[in-house]
Order: structure tokens, then sequence, then C-alpha cells
């Protein structure tokens, strides 16, 4: 059977750290002495693939990572590898091949992670043996349950500790996490590993809310100098009273306006209220003429203000007599500028009537008429 070391090649999944925060701040410099280095410290391989040569530059390209080495890196093996069951080993020179990084997460000023590549390496010159295993894992994680057990003498496999995921390797980054609890817990100043490294450090959080107590302070001051009689001399304190004044003056003088306003229109509706038509026609009487330029120069003196005109009619008609009339009072409108979108026009027919249908008055011998035939003019401001 063939003897460490091994070249294998295979898909790898495991756990990195690296001495830097995962975010640098805008005022923090690029880590130098190597704390950007990535260092793999456990994992597992399939799909190995036992090599004779170690040469990584048939495999790597511009996205590929070079390691010195790896550890606790578990190889399972398949019918082509030179051991039956899984073992584990220290490797000392690694590949990965377009990795891609699945979580990270921060402790202690360092940035742990989990990720996936194609993997090319060399172990050890022998595997690490299950009494080492365990040591290396118990120093490294504070005593956990996590280490994997290898074989056993007669050469079985003993079960794997709960803590090993469905992936096929253990999960110290909870343990990890355990180990960063009891250092916080020790206090904020304890040293490298304190709070100080880690979002700004105690001092910054302390100086934030000294900031804001003052802040809180200068308005308590400036509220109290607004409501303290002995304090009403200060400038602003004047000015918004000021303010105050004359914003309730213009809401009164505007009030009178729209008062006015709206008097003005109920003063000059009454002078165009009502056009008369003669009976079984669109064609204004006489007297009504006057009404129609009144209404013309009211609507260009109020350019915010629609009309609408309500056609009448002294009884039901078939061609729709009461639009006509509205129509004929809408056009004469527009033929002198008024926009056509300020003005709408119906036909009520004989639903509005002031008088008896039977009520007709004569002018010019042939023209009947009476207060039923008529257009009234509504306006909406």
């Amino acid at each position: 059977m063939k003897k460490p070391p091994f070249v294998i090649k295979g898909n790898f999944e495991g756990l990195f750290f690296t001495l830097q925060n995962a975010v640098l701040g805008a005022s923090e410099e690029v880590p130098g002495k190597a704390n950007h280095r990535v260092r793999i410290y456990e994992g597992k391989l399939t799909d190995p693939e036992f090599l004779d040569e170690y040469k990584p530059d048939d495999f790597a390209n511009h996205d590929s990572m070079i390691l010195k080495g790896a550890s606790n890196i578990t190889v399972y093996p398949n019918t082509q590898s030179p051991f039956d069951n899984e073992n584990t080993f220290n490797f000392s020179q690694v590949v990965l091949i377009n990795p891609i990084i699945i979580k990270t997460w921060n402790l202690n000023g360092k940035t742990y992670g989990r990720l996936r590549s194609d993997f090319l390496g060399v172990t050890s010159k022998s595997e690490i043996d299950d009494g080492e295993n365990k040591d290396k894992n118990n120093n490294s994680n504070n005593n956990s349950d996590t280490n994997r057990t290898g074989t056993n003498d007669n050469g079985t496999n003993n079960d794997r500790s709960n803590d090993q995921n469905d992936n096929g390797f253990v999960r110290r980054e909870e343990n990890e996490s355990n180990r960063d609890n009891s250092s916080q817990n020790q206090g904020c100043m304890s040293g490298f590993q304190g709070c100080l490294p880690r979002l700004g450090g105690c001092l910054k959080n302390i100086f934030n809310i000294l900031l804001l107590l003052l802040f809180l302070a200068f308005l308590f001051w400036l509220f109290r100098s607004c409501s303290n009689s002995s304090m009403r001399n200060f400038n602003f304190c004047d000015e918004l009273q000021k303010l105050k004044e004359n914003e309730k003056k213009l809401k009164s003088e505007l009030d009178d306006k729209r008062k006015k306003y709206k008097d003005e229109l109920k003063k000059n509706a009454k002078l165009f209220s009502n056009i008369y038509f003669y009976a079984d026609s669109d064609e204004i009487r006489n007297i009504s003429e006057h009404s129609v330029q009144e209404l013309i120069e009211f609507l260009k003196r109020h350019k915010s203000v629609n009309v609408k005109l309500e056609g009448h009619s002294n009884r039901l008609s078939k061609n729709n007599i009461s639009f006509r009339r509205a129509q004929a009072v809408k056009k004469r409108l527009t033929d002198a500028l008024i926009m056509e979108n300020r003005i709408s026009a119906i036909g009520l027919e004989n639903s509005k009537m002031l008088q008896d249908s039977s009520n007709i008055s004569i002018e010019n011998k042939n023209k009947s008429y009476n207060m039923n035939m008529r257009v009234e003019v509504i306006l909406n401001d």
C-alpha cells in the first residue's frame, strides 16, 4: 500500500480564518505582516484523485489561492484510494482553485468563514493519528466535543461526535463563538482580545454616548431659556414670538380675502345666472345678450373659475333643445377665447321648471318665450 505523503486533488469544503476584520474602515490601513493570509484549520475532501506529482501550475488560475499549508483535513476515500477508511491529514502545500466563500463572521478582531473549492495539495509525511487529532481539537476549541475519532486498533470506525454536521466536518464556529463570549466576560479592558479592537472599542462607544448627552442637555437649556420669563430678552425667543404673530396675521388676512372672493362670486353670478331663449330655438333673447357679455368679462378676470351650463326647456323635445341651448352659450364663450376645458354643458329638458308650461309670452308678434326656456350658469371656484 502506498504511504504518505500523498498528492491529492478533490472537492473541498472547510473552515478558515484571517487576522483582520471583515470590513476595513475608512481610516484603517491595509493589513500587513501576513494578517490577511488565509489559514485553513479544518475541512473535508471528497471524490479524491491521487496524483503522482504536485504540479500547481497545471491547475492554478487568476482566481486561485496558493497556501503554505492546511490542517485537520479529513479525506473521504473512494475505490481508487490507497486507504479504505477516512483519514485526517495536515497539508504542507495547497492550491484552492476558484474558491467560493459560503459564510463569514467576525470574532475577536479576526475573520472566520467557510469556503468551498476545488483542491490540490500535498499531505505531510504521516496522517494525524487518533490521539493527536483529539488533543489538537481539544486545545483549539476550548475542550469542546468537536474532535473526530478516526479508526481504532482493529481498523473499525468509531462513532463521530454529535457536533459534526451533515456535510462531514466539524462546525468549529460554534466553539469559537463560545470562546469569544468567555473572553468578553472578562471585562472591557482585559487585554488585546477585549472590546477595543472590535467595533471601534469601548472608548468610541463612550464618546458617542457623551455626545448624545451633551446634545440633550443643550435642547433642555434651549427650552428652559424660552419658557423662563426672566430670559425673555433673548433675541431668538423674541423672533420666535414675532413669527407666530405674523403667521396669525397672515392667516387672518387670507381668510378675509377668501370671504371677499366668495362674496364677489355670488354678486357677479346674479348678473348672468340665467340666459333666456325663444321657444323651440337655441337663439338667445336680446334681453340676455348683456348677461352673456358680463359672463365673458367675469371669466377673463377670474381665470381659476370654471363654469357649468345647464340647459332647460318648457317641455320634452325630440331634438334635445335644452342641450343645444347650453352648447350655444358655450360657443359664445369659446369664441371669446375662454378655454374650452373650463366649460361644461348639459341638457336637463323640463326637469327644473320655473313656471307653468302653459304660461307663454309673445315678443315681436311671432316669437314666444317663458322662464323655463333658459340656461342656468353655475360657477365652480
